[in-house]
Order: C-alpha cells, then sequence, then structure tokens
C-alpha cells in the first residue's frame, strides 16, 4: 500500500489558512503555490471522473463521446483539432470525460466544498495536489517538453505537440501517469474559476487509487467539518468568491442570490439532519455523533412464547442489513395509534400461526443506543390456540419447522416458524450459529426473563 494521500481534519479558519499557504515555492522572487485544488461538498466522495461515474467501458464511450461531440458541435468551437483542445471545451459544457476539474485557487476549491448549503450536514474536502511532484512519473518526452519551454503545467497546444491524440499519450508510457494542464479560456467562467485539469493516460484509472499507491505524498486531502462550513462560507462570501463571480452570467447570479437570501446556516448547537428515507432519518448531533431514527413507529414488540409441548416459537428470515439469516422471537413494530398488546398479538399471529389470549410483560428497553432510538418491548404469550393447522415437516430431535413461509409479500418478507424443545434451545442455536446463521439476542433476554413466570399454556386444539 503506498504513502501517495495524506489526510488531515481541519479544526479552524486559521489551521485551514495555514495549511494552504505553507510550501510555497518560489519564482523569480515570487511566491506561488506548487499544488492545484479540487473542492467536493461531501468528504466521502472519490476523485472519479465524469466518465467513470457513468458506468460500463470507459474507454469505448470515451471514443462515441468524442466522435459525437465533435459531430455535432460548431467548429469555431475548436481552435486546433487535439483531442486534449476538443475535451477541454467539451468537458467545460458538460460532457462525461476522463478529465477532473482542478483550480489554482485554494479559495476557490472551498467555495465548490461549501457551495451546496442544504448538504450542510455533511463534511467537506479539499484535494491539494502536488503538481511539480507529479512530474516524476511523467514519461521523458513530456517532461522534456516541460523543461524546453521552462513551465510546470501543460497548455493543451504543449500536450498536443507530444500527444496529439489520447491513443498516442497512452502509448508514451506502459506505467499509468498523471498530466496537468490548464484548459484554454474559452470563456470568464475558466478565467474566474482559475480552472486546471488533470487527465490519466488511461481513461479506466481512477485517480485517488493511482495516488494514494504512490511511494511518498503527492497529494493532501483536507477534511473540511461540517460546523465549520458556515464560517468558511461566509468568510469566502466577504472575498467576493461567490456564484456570481465564479459561474458570470445571470444563471451564477441567480445560484447567488437564492443561497445568499435563502435559509441561513443550520444552527450548531442543535443536530442537523443528513438524510430522510421512508423507514430510517438519518442525524448529526452538534458532536459530531451520527445517529439514525425510525419515524412513525412507537416502539418494537417481541414475544416469548411455549407451546403445550414445551417447544419454544422462533422465526427464521432474510435480512438485507446484514445479507444473512437471523433468528428471532415473532417481532413487530408498534404504528402511531397502535396498542403494544394489540401489536404483539397481530404480529404473533401473521409469523407463527398461533393465536394468543394473554400477554405478560417481561422486559423493555433500548436495542442499540449509540445509534438508534428505537426501543423494544418484549412479552411472554400465554393461551396459545394453534390457527394453521397444516401438517409440519419433523426433524430430528423433536424440532418442528412449519411447512408453510409467512410474512408480507408486498415488502419481499418470507419467514419460516420453528417449534424448538426448550431444553434444546441452547445448543441448536449454537448450531445455527456455525453455519453461518446470525442470533438476534432479544431471544437470550427473553428466555432470561421468562423463567420468573409460569410456562405458557397448553396448546388448545381448534
Amino acid at each position: 500500500m503506498g504513502r501517495g494521500v495524506d489526510t488531515t481534519i481541519i479544526d479552524s479558519w486559521s489551521a485551514l489558512e495555514d495549511f494552504l499557504f505553507q510550501d510555497e515555492w518560489s519564482e523569480l522572487n515570487r511566491h506561488r503555490t506548487k499544488r492545484v485544488f479540487r473542492g467536493l461538498t461531501d468528504s466521502t466522495f472519490s476523485l472519479a471522473t465524469t466518465l467513470q461515474r457513468v458506468g460500463g467501458s470507459s474507454r469505448q464511450l470515451e471514443s462515441r463521446l468524442l466522435r459525437q461531440f465533435k459531430k455535432y458541435a460548431h467548429r469555431n468551437f475548436a481552435v486546433d483539432d487535439s483531442d486534449w483542445h476538443w475535451l477541454a471545451v467539451a468537458q467545460h459544457h458538460g460532457l462525461p470525460t476522463r478529465f477532473l476539474d482542478w483550480t489554482n485557487s485554494p479559495f476557490v476549491a472551498l467555495h465548490f466544498a461549501t457551495a451546496d448549503w442544504p448538504n450542510s450536514g455533511t463534511d467537506g474536502a479539499v484535494w491539494a495536489l502536488d503538481f511539480i511532484g507529479l512530474q516524476q512519473w511523467l514519461p521523458d518526452p513530456l517532461r522534456q517538453r516541460l523543461q524546453h519551454d521552462g513551465v510546470n503545467v501543460f497548455t493543451t497546444k504543449e500536450l498536443a505537440s507530444v500527444a496529439f491524440s489520447l491513443q498516442e499519450l497512452e502509448k508514451l508510457s506502459s506505467e499509468d501517469f498523471m498530466v496537468i494542464f490548464e484548459p484554454p479560456s474559452i470563456d470568464d467562467r475558466i478565467v474566474n474559476q482559475y480552472a486546471a485539469l488533470s487527465a490519466m493516460s488511461r481513461p479506466d484509472t481512477v485517480a485517488e487509487s493511482w495516488l494514494r499507491n504512490r511511494e511518498r505524498a503527492v497529494c493532501h486531502k483536507l477534511v473540511i467539518p461540517a460546523r465549520l462550513k458556515a464560517t468558511i462560507r461566509e468568510r469566502l462570501d466577504m472575498m467576493n468568491i461567490t456564484e456570481r463571480v465564479l459561474f458570470p452570467g445571470l444563471d451564477g447570479l441567480a445560484n447567488w442570490l437564492r443561497r445568499y437570501y435563502g435559509p441561513t446556516w443550520p444552527d450548531s448547537s442543535v443536530r442537523q439532519p443528513l438524510y430522510r428515507g421512508k423507514h430510517l432519518h438519518f442525524f448529526r448531533s452538534p458532536n459530531g455523533w451520527e445517529y439514525v431514527q425510525r419515524p412513525n413507529i412507537q416502539a418494537g414488540v417481541a414475544v416469548v412464547a411455549v407451546t403445550s409441548e414445551d417447544r419454544l416459537l422462533l422465526i427464521e428470515q432474510h435480512r438485507e442489513a446484514l445479507n444473512k439469516s437471523v433468528i428471532e422471537l415473532p417481532a413487530g413494530i408498534i404504528e402511531p395509534g397502535a396498542s403494544p398488546e394489540a401489536t404483539a398479538k397481530q404480529e404473533f399471529f401473521q409469523e407463527t400461526g398461533y393465536s394468543c389470549d394473554r400477554l405478560t410483560l417481561l422486559c423493555e428497553g433500548a436495542l442499540s443506543p449509540g445509534v438508534a432510538n428505537e426501543t423494544n418491548i418484549i412479552y411472554l404469550a400465554g393461551g396459545l390456540n394453534r390457527k394453521d393447522t397444516e401438517i409440519d415437516d419433523v426433524i430430528d430431535g423433536g424440532i418442528i419447522r412449519h411447512r408453510k413461509l409467512r410474512g408480507r409479500a408486498e415488502e419481499h418478507e418470507l419467514i419460516q416458524t420453528w417449534e424448538i424443545p426448550i431444553r434444546e434451545v441452547p445448543a441448536w442455536l449454537q448450531q445455527r450459529r456455525q453455519e453461518g446463521v446470525i442470533i438476534d439476542l432479544r431471544i437470550y433476554a427473553g428466555l432470561s426473563f421468562s423463567q420468573n413466570y409460569k410456562t405458557a399454556s397448553r396448546v388448545t386444539p381448534t
């Protein structure tokens, strides 16, 4: 594993400034940065190109896209006919390419890391790439061209003088390499964003993976905590680093005004929503702790039930979160307005084919309080009545597996019901665990508490 990417979590504006302006190098008695920068609103986003994110064969797709773009674009867009110029123009107008956008300005990168204010609950990132350090992996013809011209970053014309096409670029070396170049200044947006582009020698090589495998650090990832985004955003606005400047025209003006006069930044003293799904809501607390909540439910219920033959009723079903089968107590969730007892009886019948006359509270509490708000109530069922008279499969040791699979078809829920002799439960669970099945710990909690109560009523034939 290489050491090509270092990561730093920034804790203040001053620390950010200190990092961004360190390691300057002097040229003609002027201080210049040796890095280009890329800002992302989410620190988990990778350095994958738009071409790679489309999917499929990047090489085949790139060839087709470039051919069609050349075919239909206005000819006056291209001053020269090299692949570099055409793809730089195409990238600028949103075509998926192998190029990644960078900027020579760290503040422009910070704008892109903080401009998406609705996502202020996520950490952002600024990638700082050492384009001087990258030169050691360039093929000799490219490195010699830089030295001949006395520059450190290519133009599209300089690249085309060595490799006119992408195919010629790849032939320069059997090893992957990265080139950094400046796009042609075809409009004010490119100029105002102080733009730079990177390209891998092969379209399917992921830049981040390649960088991480370098033997020394040539790239630094600065993680911008969500709590700092508001401060950084406000200071960038004071510097006039805004959509109005970086995206000249009415679209940029409208985007700037919408953000500037839009909702205020979330209060750092309250939780911040990260994502709201149908069944789960994700949040980050002021101290940075991330957790989930299950909306529109009161709690969960589970039922311990032992038949008149002293068999414990258990269910088995596939759980997507674990991608495995799980052995559980019959259980469900309490919908708004429903009572815990009614829900427990209903779920118990649906999952086992048994009804029960009474429920005794055994215990209640949280299941995973570090990450979720869900609580659970475990009942002991009594007065069992077998409503489902379908013949069962009897397995060695008196274990019964119900032939009928139960559950909600619309939720892709298939439940296998088991009746396990109570004395054999520990050994059976151990055996299933060795087979790779997950055991729900509520089984052990329910059995432990149920020992303080009378054995459930005997089954009454229907």
